[in-house]
């Protein structure tokens, strides 16, 4: 039953974890852009006062290769 009830868990936690990761690296940024833009449709519409703070928001992060 233990075994089962572990092995059942994991299978749950990984059937979401790939949904977790589109969310946090798709729409976590999006609404920021979208909140930056006060809900408009204009991207040149920005809360941001300097053009590096602007250029960072709709960049995005950094692309991090990992070498095992």
């Amino acid at each position: 039953m233990n075994v089962g009830f572990l092995i059942l868990k994991t299978m749950i936690i990984n059937a979401f974890l790939p949904f977790v990761g589109v969310f946090t690296g798709y729409a976590i940024p999006a609404l920021k852009r979208k909140m930056d833009m006060k809900w408009t449709n204009d991207r040149y519409v920005t809360k941001k006062t300097s053009m590096a703070a602007y250029k960072k928001l709709w960049s995005g992060g950094d692309y991090v290769i990992h070498f095992k």
